[in-house]
């Protein structure tokens, strides 16, 4: 019915586009889970929440690193796309501090959906989920381009 490699690469970009918006709802919820904590003194609870939220993003890492880089079949394709999204994610912040949004060539910089990206990346600090989500995307998208070894490749200790 479907085709496998097709079928992957769908999974594989859908992945890439729900991970910003996963990661910054999760990030929102350690950040409440925190504040719960810090007004109630109950931090045991919070402690494991955390814990399987962190658990949790690890995982779904753990996929995109499988998806993308660690398969038998290579897409250079999706690593490309990898790439380039990472690095969109990643500098977002950045292009939008410095850059003029009066200038015609920056001005989506202020449209709605990049916005609340934007406004995602720069409001949980450089070790926010959605900070290093975007890190790690990027870091899958470039393993993913690099040609896999064969095991006859692979060096002798003779």
């Amino acid at each position: 019915m479907f085709n496998k490699p097709i079928l992957l690469r769908i999974i594989s970009l859908f992945i890439l586009i729900v991970t910003p918006f996963l990661t910054y709802r999760l990030g929102l919820w350690e950040t409440a889970l925190i504040k719960e904590a810090a007004r109630t003194f109950e931090y045991a609870s919070m402690v494991w929440k955390l814990l399987l939220i962190n658990v949790f993003i690890v995982a779904w890492w753990l996929l995109i690193a499988w998806l993308v880089a660690f398969r038998r079949e290579r897409e250079s394709i999706i690593a490309i796309v990898y790439v380039v999204f990472g690095l969109v994610l990643t500098f977002l912040p950045l292009i939008s501090f410095v850059a003029n949004t009066d200038s015609p060539l920056l001005h989506w910089l202020m449209e709605p959906p990049v916005r609340g990206i934007r406004m995602a990346l720069m409001s949980g600090g450089s070790s926010s989920p959605t900070n290093l989500s975007s890190l790690f995307v990027l870091l899958v998208g470039v393993l993913g381009l690099h040609p896999k070894r064969k095991p006859e490749q692979a060096i002798s200790t003779n």
